[in-house]
């Protein structure tokens, strides 16, 4: 069905509310430019508009059966904006409590310190996160040398971050993050990635080329 098929639709079922004047500026408007310019609807909205007569002495069958067609498609209108309303609420939703970004690198948001039995702790200082991706300690040559590479980042949504208002005013937390395996690690490097690093030799090494040290052995 192309585009303006389904718009000659739309105009059908409107066009009743359109007769009682019931719709918006905005729908008048569209209706009345889509009736400048599609003859078919145009006739449509003539036979609707004209006053139905009912003969003396007869049954109002007719009549009757007029109002319910017109209520029934009052209803399939509203319940369709309503649909419509939800799936968009939906998916505004979704992308603003659940789309994630990378929280940019900055040596202020990020600090490695270490124990005194070689436990590795990555500490976050910043506003809300969303959550946290890692890659365990990943074999890599790095300038003719084997090293056993980790790499991390932090992730938000658009309603944790500092220009959102939607979860009130944004607070900064403190995070500490424990690396497993910390005695395997050399170097630990904050960088988003989303392929196999396990499998795609070249691949970790292009990641380290645009990566952000954060700590090596």
């Amino acid at each position: 069905m192309n585009e303006s098929n389904v718009k000659c639709e739309i105009i059908k079922d409107v066009l009743p509310l359109f007769i009682d004047g019931v719709v918006s500026l905005e729908t008048k408007s569209m209706v009345e430019n889509h009736l400048l310019n599609c003859e078919k609807c145009k006739q449509e909205y003539e036979e609707m508009s004209k006053e139905v007569v009912i003969p003396p002495n007869t049954d109002n069958s007719m009549l009757k059966q007029f109002k319910e067609n017109s209520r029934k498609k009052k209803i399939k209108f509203a319940l369709a904006a309503s649909l419509i309303t939800a799936m968009v609420f939906m998916s505004v939703y979704w992308f603003v409590f659940n789309f994630e970004r990378v929280i940019p690198y900055s040596n202020s948001l990020f600090s490695i310190e270490t124990d005194n039995n070689n436990q590795i702790y990555l500490q976050y200082s910043g506003n809300n996160y969303y959550g946290t991706h890692e890659a365990y300690s990943i074999p890599i040559d790095i300038n003719g040398a084997s090293k056993n590479v980790s790499f991390i980042y932090f992730t938000q949504t658009l309603a944790e971050s500092p220009s959102s208002k939607l979860l009130g005013k944004s607070k900064e937390t403190e995070t500490i993050y424990k690396f497993s395996e910390s005695d395997q690690i050399d170097a630990i490097y904050y960088v988003d990635f989303d392929t196999d690093l396990t499998n795609l030799v070249d691949d970790r090494e292009t990641i380290v080329e645009r990566a952000d040290l954060l700590w090596e052995r």
